[in-house]
């Protein structure tokens, strides 16, 4: 053989043996997994991945971009095999080492998850969020000792900014330091409160690589998910973000329906949400919690008549959310004796209903019924410790009874929660005034009209006490 024939066939050998090295490791990618219950749009998006990973056996960040694909559409098991084969690809990136830490700890696979972490850690020592992990992890195992160092660890790493995205504003979230702190107070005191932000519920510590992939999920019950988390943490631009995601790829979802409207109440635009329910109810005709979503909007557009047309269907499901709110309209028109009758009934329906209390109490407390009202807004500081108005109702009918310093106790309490409470600034000089504590008393009224400069409350309370003094 010649050669040129000898060069020839080697050269077929060598393009033959990268076909096979090729096709071996084609062979090693996942096939996709039975996708027919899933969302459509999931579906293609776990297809464009897989052909872009076929396509590039050999990437590591195509093989983790199918990982990611099928970890956003909640395909568990595939997305964990996905991950372990594009750290083979590439040892040097723990990101993907990471995500299978986290699809471990989601299932309950504590030592897994351990084991991951770890080597994110090995890999990279300012991984704050993965100390803290390892931290939470051998807390639950009882490993105290590896617990504080981990906190303490991820006390010490640089912060990391949150994840953002095209839309997204600013994020609103809780440093991880603080994370960190009150893991290390959970290790000598196991009632030490949990990181929480204004609703008072704990709060995961925000992730910028969970969320990346949340960020590129197209099916909508992960979606929600974090839109609810975040609307528990008042991330207030990162829930809008998801939400109208959801609504992108799902919109005629009765949850992506009524999740939009009761993101665009808590915005203050209850027009915007009217339409969203609307679309809802044509999806679920007289589903009740559309109806009673359709009754608050109508009643803080000022449509009280069609809120209580809207309300009244609402309530022929046992309902405490929906009586509530139709006596609220009730009250609103002036319809008192109704209005009695249906916040009783959300009552029984849900006893510690905190808004039901605290409507009662008030309307009692205006009918010179301050005993009942007393007891009412009682329960309802029970019921809801987080909320300044009750607690500053509760205040002003201590005053009533008689009893100061436990309304100044009580109305300082809804200033801790609310410091920019005008209402509960201006009880407050009230009930200092009626101690005789008058420069006191007119520092609480200035600082309600600081708050609020048109509180005529507050200004003709100041003009009194600057009389009297």
């Amino acid at each position: 053989m010649s050669a040129a024939g000898a060069l020839a066939v080697a050269v077929v050998a060598w393009v033959v043996g990268e076909e096979l090295v090729r096709r071996a490791q084609v062979a090693r990618i996942p096939l996709p997994p039975d996708l027919f219950a899933a969302p459509s749009a999931a579906r293609d998006h776990i297809r464009e991945a897989d052909l872009a990973a076929r396509a590039a056996p050999a990437s590591a960040a195509a093989i983790g971009d199918l990982a990611m694909a099928y970890h956003a559409s909640l395909q568990i098991p595939q997305a964990q095999y996905t991950y372990a084969l594009a750290e083979r690809l590439d040892p040097g990136d723990w990101r993907w080492t990471y995500y299978r830490g986290l699809l471990h700890e989601e299932r309950g696979e504590q030592d897994a998850a351990l084991e991951a972490f770890t080597r994110v850690t090995a890999a990279d020592a300012s991984v704050g969020l993965a100390w803290f992990r390892i931290g939470e992890i051998a807390l639950k195992q009882g490993r105290t000792e590896m617990a504080r160092q981990a906190y303490g660890r991820a006390h010490e790493a640089p912060a990391t900014a949150p994840f953002s995205t095209a839309g997204v504003t600013s994020r609103t979230t809780v440093p991880l330091v603080r994370y960190a702190e009150l893991g290390l107070a959970r290790l000598t005191a196991s009632d030490a409160p949990l990181p929480s932000v204004s609703s008072g519920a704990y709060i995961p510590p925000a992730d910028p690589l969970l969320d990346a992939v949340v960020a590129r999920s197209r099916h909508t019950d992960l979606i929600l998910k974090h839109a609810a988390l975040a609307a528990r943490g008042g991330d207030r631009a990162w829930r809008s973000f998801l939400t109208r995601r959801a609504f992108e790829f799902n919109p005629t979802g009765l949850d992506v329906l009524m999740e939009m409207a009761a993101m665009l109440q808590d915005e203050g635009k209850p027009s915007e949400a009217l339409d969203y329910l609307r679309q809802a109810e044509a999806v679920a005709p007289d589903d009740h919690h559309t109806l009673v979503q359709q009754g608050r909007a109508l009643t803080e557009l000022g449509r009280l008549d069609e809120a209580e047309s809207v309300l009244r269907r609402a309530i022929r499901v046992r309902d405490a959310a929906a009586e509530y709110n139709l006596a609220n309209v009730l009250d609103r028109k002036g319809q008192w004796t109704d209005a009695r009758l249906h916040y009783e009934r959300a009552l029984t329906i849900d006893p510690f209903h905190a808004r039901a209390l605290n409507n009662l109490g008030l309307g009692l407390a205006q009918r010179g019924q301050a005993a009942a009202a007393l007891a009412l807004f009682t329960r309802a500081v029970e019921a809801a410790p987080g909320n300044a108005e009750t607690y500053s109702n509760l205040g002003v009918a201590l005053l009533n009874a008689g009893r100061r310093s436990e309304a100044v106790a009580a109305i300082e309490q809804a200033l801790h929660i609310d410091p920019e409470s005008a209402d509960a600034h201006n009880n407050l000089g009230i009930a200092l005034a009626q101690q005789g504590k008058l420069e006191a008393a007119a520092a609480a009224f200035r600082a309600a009209l600081l708050r609020a400069p048109n509180h005529a409350n507050a200004r003709s309370n100041l003009d009194r006490v600057a009389g009297k003094r």
